[in-house]
């Protein structure tokens, strides 16, 4: 022993500083082991945060579709309800019920004669 220092002679002293570096190899080895578990939980949680965007975005391309598609068949049955009150106000009007039966029903007046003339046998 050195009775200066009361360190044991054969021992270095080194200085704190330089210490910091020589970390021994079982204690690197287990933080580079939890370094990896922490990237690997990392990557996952990416991957799955990515994979539900991806499922949102999705099932939202879903959701507009069927809108456009909903929309598309409310201005049909808009449009065919205007048709409909339009026919329910003619059929309100006497001389069009009269028309009408004599169109497609041959319904006459009296002393007329209707001739049924196809347009198929005109064109040909």
């Amino acid at each position: 022993m050195n009775e200066k220092n009361n360190q044991p002679a054969n021992r270095k002293i080194i200085p704190f500083d330089q210490r910091a570096g020589q970390i021994s190899p079982s204690k690197s080895k287990v933080g580079s082991i939890i370094s990896s578990i922490v990237f690997s939980i990392g990557v996952f949680l990416t991957c799955l945060s990515l994979f539900s965007l991806f499922q949102a975005l999705h099932k939202q391309s879903e959701v507009n579709n069927q809108l456009v598609e909903a929309e598309e068949r409310l201005n049909k049955i808009k449009t065919e309800n205007k048709q409909a009150k339009k026919e329910y106000e003619l059929s309100k009007d006497k001389d069009y019920i009269a028309k009408l039966a004599r169109k497609d029903y041959f319904f006459s007046k009296d002393n007329e004669i209707i001739f049924n003339l196809n347009e198929e046998t005109s064109e040909q």
